[in-house]
Parts: structure tokens; C-alpha cells; sequence
């Protein structure tokens, strides 16, 4: 077999293999017509990181990592750390309606039966991307929120940056992005 002949019978191979499935199923069946939620509203006019949309009580949301920084003309980057929030802004009247945690950034949020909950890292008090512990609050109404827990602590040897949960079959699945020096840096854990 010539090198030629050897790659159409492997491209031959890949089609069989990637086509198969499919012909043996038979045809398509009829399914419901998806159509798309989201709608597009513009960019952010605005220096915001990290932000997560959601939906709570029918109205939609935007979960905002505010620095302090930005607020000030002229602060020198990674200052006022200790002030940063992470605040949640109604999207339809534009208003912030909550600040869960200040001295915190990379949070994102997550409803789950009837109850909004925020995670986020603790930049501590020395400073700046210095997240050794990752909290949650938790509130049913956007006015009340928990008291802080610790849900995740940093080896003494990293720091985390981004957080992200989503729920499984049987239970919640965090994903942290770590500095922990076995692997790269801003893996996934």
C-alpha cells in the first residue's frame, strides 16, 4: 500500500467511524424547538472581571467582582484590596440590590432551590491574589445573606484564583483554579 493509498483508507476509517453511529440510529426523530434565553443586551461599559448571570424569582441578575481600585482617579493597581465586593446587580433596573462580601473577588454565583449562593476568595489583609480560602454565603431573598464559611482551604504551599460550581448528578462540583507548585499555574482543580 502506497502512503497515499494508507491515507484514504484512514480518512475512509475516521468517516466509518465517525458516520456509523448515526446511520445505524436511523433518521433524526422530531424533538421540540429550542430557542436560545439569552438575549443580547450590549457589552459592559465598565472595567468589571469576573461576572456571573443568573436567574432568581423570575428576574434576571449579574453577580459583579467590583475593585476599588478604579474608583479613585489615579490608585495604583492591586490597592484598597480590603474594599473590593462582590455585589449582585438587578439587570432590568440597573440598581446594585446586594453586596454578600467585601475584601473578596473571583466569586461567581449559583441559585439552587429557592436560595442564591455565592462563592468567592478571600483576599486576605497582607495583599492582593493572595486567596488561600474560598467562602459562601447563601441568601433566599437578596437582603439576608449567611454568615461566611470556609469551604475550601489552600495547601500552605498555593493560592487560588477563579471558583466555579455547578451541580451533578448526586452532588455540587467546585472548580478552583490553583498556583499549587505540582502543577502549572491557574490549573483546575
Amino acid at each position: 500500500m502506497t502512503v497515499g493509498q494508507f491515507r484514504i483508507a484512514r480518512l475512509l476509517f475516521i468517516f466509518v467511524l465517525t458516520t456509523a453511529p448515526t446511520a445505524l440510529a436511523g433518521p433524526p426523530q422530531a424533538t421540540e424547538t429550542w430557542s436560545n434565553p439569552i438575549v443580547y443586551q450590549g457589552k459592559l461599559d465598565s472595567p468589571l472581571v469576573e461576572v456571573t448571570p443568573f436567574v432568581f424569582n423570575d428576574r434576571l441578575y449579574r453577580l459583579e467582582n467590583w475593585q476599588k481600585q478604579w474608583e479613585p482617579p489615579h490608585s495604583e493597581n492591586n490597592t484598597r484590596f480590603a474594599e473590593d465586593e462582590v455585589r449582585i446587580r438587578d439587570m432590568a433596573t440597573d440598581d446594585i440590590v446586594a453586596t454578600p462580601l467585601i475584601g473578596h473577588g473571583l466569586g461567581m454565583a449559583f441559585v439552587h432551590e429557592g436560595r442564591v449562593y455565592v462563592f468567592a476568595g478571600n483576599w486576605g489583609t497582607e495583599k492582593k491574589w493572595q486567596i488561600n480560602e474560598i467562602v459562601m454565603v447563601s441568601s433566599a431573598d437578596l437582603s439576608t445573606w449567611t454568615q461566611p464559611q470556609v469551604v475550601l482551604r489552600a495547601n500552605a504551599d498555593e493560592r487560588f484564583f477563579n471558583v466555579s460550581v455547578c451541580q451533578g448528578d448526586d452532588q455540587f462540583i467546585m472548580l478552583v483554579e490553583s498556583n499549587a507548585p505540582r502543577w502549572p499555574s491557574f490549573t483546575f482543580k
